[in-house]
């Protein structure tokens, strides 16, 4: 289980860092602010980061899960572009080859521990809502399950999306609705 969520978190990381222009980080003040609050916490927490298309937000993503590696918190990000529209988040699991659900997976891992599930779903209305939007449940099933661990476990959740599509789009509103520490991204 350590092995596929180190080979996950490496490849998000190694796909981010790809995507640089030239392979270089923008270091943005809200990404050690959330990192450092997470280090302090002791308790869960919700993070949102929105802004506008090309803004930052996946760099953003990147540097958290970067100082939180540093800082020694287990991190698992993932990005939903590119993953198959899927009904259940053990089905999401499986397509990041994980033996069952994300946010479950993680908090297994490391009982006892502080870590945190970075979801990048700035491209995922265009990408597989539109065309699926029964997966706007296995979203909120996800947010859900992160949620319902704390009782047991202090898990974070860190969730990207599109400023756009937070304002426009009432499902996605309606998931996010509750996250505790909004953060707004604008370039």
């Amino acid at each position: 289980m350590l092995n596929a969520l180190k080979a996950v978190t490496e490849t998000y990381v190694s796909g981010q860092r790809a995507k640089l222009i030239r392979r270089e980080l923008i270091s943005r003040t809200a990404a050690g602010n959330i990192a450092a609050k997470i280090a302090e916490a002791h308790f869960g927490k919700d993070f949102l980061i929105t802004g506008a298309a090309g803004s930052g937000k996946s760099g953003c993503l990147l540097e958290i899960v970067e100082g939180l590696i540093g800082k020694g918190v287990p991190v698992l990000p993932f990005g939903l572009i590119g993953c198959k529209p899927v009904q259940t988040t053990a089905a999401l699991g499986a397509e990041m080859r994980l033996p069952e659900s994300p946010a479950l997976v993680l908090a297994r891992a490391f009982p006892g521990r502080k870590v945190a599930l970075v979801v990048d779903t700035t491209r995922l209305r265009k990408h597989n809502v539109g065309r699926h939007p029964d997966f706007f449940d296995t979203l909120a099933a996800l947010i859900g399950e992160v949620r319902g661990l704390r009782s047991d476990a202090q898990i974070h959740l860190i969730l990207a999306c599109r400023q756009f599509d937070f304002e426009h789009d009432a499902r996605l509103r309606a998931l996010l609705r509750r996250t505790k520490v909004p953060v707004r991204w604008v370039s």
